[in-house]
């Protein structure tokens, strides 16, 4: 071995880098929470990108997520993907379009404005109409409103229809319109016998002060 003199030992051109090339050491970087996470690849939403994603796909939202109809059908196969909803409903276009009825739209507003509805269109579906008829009667409590609807709606059933029949009973209930309910519910029962349809006669024959017709209709109810 050759002695290195002062000369060869300060104008040496090997030189070793202070700071290594990225990747390449072996130390950890000293960061506070490990593993730096800005240096991998993330989705929209924040999660890591773990495999391969192909092209022309998109990224599935988050559950939390708010999303209506307008953000649902922007992505890359409009009207195909169904909009993702908190607890799991989907979003109807029937109950959407009498929200969108109750004007303002505000948050804590009416849900359905009945003096804006269209009683003949929504009779024309007898699911639609159903639901609409006991959301008047039970939750807006407007018999008036519903007494409008199940007219429509036994008109286009020619009359034969015992349900609807027994909505108008218990509108005319409500109303104060004893006897008409009296005719309604009786006219029911001929086309079906239900145990609804009784005990809302016994109600209507408790109103009118006759105890002992409420109790044969009880007793043949059973």
């Amino acid at each position: 071995m050759e002695e290195q003199g002062a000369a060869e030992l300060l104008m040496d051109d090997n030189a070793t880098a202070e700071a290594p090339r990225p990747g390449t050491s072996l130390n950890r970087p000293m960061t506070k929470g490990g593993h730096n996470q800005s240096m991998r690849p993330m989705t929209s939403t924040g999660r890591p990108l773990t495999g391969f994603q192909r092209p022309g796909i998109t990224v599935r939202p988050v559950s939390g997520q708010a999303m209506d109809l307008t953000t649902a059908m922007t992505g890359s196969r409009p009207a195909s993907s169904r909009p993702l909803t908190s607890m799991g409903r989907e979003v109807r276009l029937g109950t959407a379009s009498m929200a969108l009825s109750a004007g303002s739209g505000e948050a804590g507003g009416l849900f359905i404005d009945s003096s804006r509805l269209d009683l003949r269109r929504y009779a024309r579906r007898p699911s639609l109409a159903m639901a609409l008829a006991d959301y008047l009667v039970f939750v807006e409590r407007n018999p008036r409103k519903a007494l409008d609807l199940a007219a429509e709606a036994t008109t286009l059933k020619e009359f034969k229809d015992w349900w609807w029949k027994a909505r108008l009973g218990k509108c005319y209930y409500k109303l104060g319109m004893l006897r008409e309910a009296e005719r309604q519910l009786k006219s029911s029962l001929m086309d079906q016998d239900m145990v609804v349809t009784y005990l809302d006669l016994v109600k209507v024959y408790t109103r009118l002060d006759l105890p002992n017709t409420a109790l044969d209709l009880l007793l043949k109810a059973r």
